[in-house]
């Protein structure tokens, strides 16, 4: 039996012989156009180049000659510059007598070497001595020009010999030419017949069976092919129809369970109260229940079936949802804000959850992905308590500060001595008591500035700033701090620093949050560097400490609320950092940290340039 690899090797058997047949007609074409040109168009050329050489040099003897002729005052240079004119002439000479190749070359050859010899004769001192000076002069031109002839002679005689050898390869190579191409012409005829003729056979059962896997793929089961050969593609055909035969029987005695898994897939995912999309591989919506339709405000035929971002392009809320995507799809532990819906004139709040679903295929031995699965759950009371509970801290926070500032002013007079005179345990016991009212004013300020920043009601007083400005109020404001633990600051400045776009007082309090954290871990005695570079777009504050550094997994909750690296200092409610990156971004600036256990910490943030910008005050 002729299987389809005995096919296959017969097919490019021909095609190898057809190609071999084309090299080797293309070699011996090409052997003869070289056999035709060898060697003799270059010794041409060659003797084209010495007369050249010949003449240019001869022109250099004549006016030497002349000069010394018309000047008998002559100097050693003009005696070199015809050494070398002559020395150059004879070797061009010598190599065109040793490269005659036209006929009758040789007896110019042989001419010119007499003219030459003559011409050089003319010149010496004795010859001719009685001829007056205009005689010399006629004789010594007459002289030259024979010589000069007779190159020319060699000249047009090797030019006329390459134009006619040219012309005669020409005609060779286009008669070659037309052989090579006929040639090719006959190879691609009998290749497209191979080609066209062999393939069929195994293209067209082939064909067949992808379009019959095609249509058992879209669920037409009844299919079979119609392969009567015995080789490889007759059993592929007899394997597929029993395979196919198999696959009908088995769709019959499955759609009603499938059909009833899909609905009770469906009815689980209507009871949920919270919002489902199902999205395939493929980005069509394929599930959704109808809390999606009631948020959305959408007909289920104007979602369902469709393009999730054509979906987008007509509904903010789906818009908004594909935004978010992927800024969680990149950080997991990105903070989104629940989404605030009005419905029915009550405001409702979701959050944003998807994951992607994955399946095992056993076929590739990997998984797959084959859809997302977004979800939209329902927070509004969770929402509802975090609101009240942060009323209330703004509330108890500012109840706080009355108490507090008496209990301040009580501090301040007793460290006046018109009260009286403390003993050295009082005094102890005021000190105490003043670091921790300290502290309870840093938690009581933070605890506000955080219910501004839960209830969106952060008030910004933008303008322009000179960022020297703040940095000043900054060290300023912990002087005392740095002087009780003995800090040297090292300040460094660009020259000519830009002026920034932002609130004097935010600004204020993210460096004086971020100096008086390097303060706190730094040792006594050590050093804290302070810079601020600009770049095109930003000025850059940085606050360089000397402390014990920060593992990189711990550098992620820095600016998480209610993040303490170290929980056994009870320093303050792990908020200040996390206000402060609110701080920052309100005013479209960054912050971000670099550090390296034992090697301190770098906080670095950034404000925008005031660029053609004014004052104004703005609630975000």
């Amino acid at each position: 039996m002729m299987t389809i690899k005995n096919k296959i090797i017969f097919g490019l058997g021909g095609l190898f012989l057809l190609i071999l047949l084309l090299g080797l007609a293309g070699i011996g074409f090409i052997n003869h156009l070289a056999q035709k040109s060898k060697g003799t168009i270059v010794d041409n050329y060659h003797s084209i180049g010495y007369t050249v050489s010949m003449m240019d040099n001869l022109d250099i003897i004549y006016q030497m000659e002349q000069k010394k002729l018309l000047d008998t005052a002559v100097d050693s240079t003009h005696s070199r510059f015809l050494w070398e004119a002559k020395s150059n002439f004879e070797k061009a000479l010598s190599r065109e007598t040793q490269n005659i190749t036209e006929e009758n070359e040789d007896k110019i050859v042989v001419l010119l070497q007499e003219k030459y010899r003559n011409f050089l004769s003319g010149y010496s001192e004795d010859f001719d001595s009685g001829l007056t000076l205009r005689e010399k002069t006629a004789r010594m031109e007459l002289l030259f020009t024979e010589v000069k002839n007779a190159i020319m002679q060699i000249y047009d005689l090797n030019m006329k010999a390459i134009l006619d050898k040219n012309e005669n390869l020409v005609s060779t190579s286009n008669t070659l030419t037309i052989y090579l191409v006929l040639t090719v012409l006959v190879s691609i005829i009998m290749a497209l017949i191979m080609i066209f003729a062999f393939p069929q056979q195994i293209i067209r059962p082939l064909s067949d069976l992808t379009e019959k896997i095609e249509m058992i793929n879209e669920g037409k089961y009844h299919q079979r092919l119609d392969v009567v050969s015995n080789d490889e593609i007759g059993i592929l055909a007899k394997t597929f129809n029993n395979m196919a035969e198999k696959l009908e029987s088995y769709e019959a005695q499955h759609y009603d369970e499938i059909i009833f898994e899909k609905k009770r897939m469906e009815s689980l995912v209507e009871s949920l109260k919270d919002a489902v999309i199902l999205i395939d591989e493929n980005r069509m919506v394929v599930l959704i229940n109808n809390t999606v339709l009631k948020i959305t405000g959408l007909e289920e035929k104007e979602i369902l079936n469709q393009r999730i971002d054509e979906v987008a392009g007509k509904n903010d809320l789906i818009k908004t949802i594909e935004n978010l995507i992927p800024r969680i799809r990149k950080d997991r532990e990105t903070d989104i804000k629940p989404l605030r819906i009005i419905l029915d004139g009550e405001e409702y709040f979701y959050k944003l959850e998807f994951d992607e679903i994955l399946t095992y295929s056993a076929f590739l031995k990997k998984e797959m992905f084959i859809g997302t699965m977004i979800r939209l759950k329902d927070v509004t009371l969770f929402q509802k308590r975090d609101t009240a509970k942060t009323n209330l801290l703004a509330t108890v926070s500012h109840e706080l500060k009355t108490p507090l500032s008496s209990i301040n002013l009580s501090l301040k007079m007793l460290d006046d001595n018109r009260v009286g005179e403390l003993n050295h345990e009082q005094k102890e016991l005021v000190v105490a008591l003043r670091n921790q009212s300290n502290r309870l004013s840093r938690v009581i300020k933070d605890l506000l500035e955080f219910s501004q920043i839960e209830t969106g009601n952060i008030k910004l007083n933008m303008g322009i700033l000179n960022p020297t400005d703040i940095l000043e109020l900054s060290v300023t404001a912990l002087m005392m701090s740095i002087s009780e633990k003995k800090i040297d600051l090292v300040v460094d400045l660009d020259e000519n620093l830009p002026k920034v776009f932002g609130d004097i007082e935010k600004s204020v309090f993210v460096y004086v949050n971020l100096l008086n954290n390097a303060i706190r871990y730094s040792p006594v005695g050590s050093s804290i560097t302070l810079s601020i570079k600009a770049d095109q777009k930003h000025v850059r504050f940085y606050v360089k400490d000397s402390g014990p550094g920060i593992p990189k997994d711990d550098q992620e909750k820095l600016f998480k609320r209610y993040a303490q690296l170290n929980p056994k200092e009870k320093t303050g409610w792990g908020l200040g950092l996390a206000i402060a990156k609110d701080f920052v971004l309100a005013q479209s600036g960054d912050i971000y940290v670099q550090s390296e256990p034992g090697k301190g910490c770098e906080f670095c943030f950034t404000l925008p340039l005031a660029l053609g910008k004014g004052s104004n005050a703005i609630i975000l």
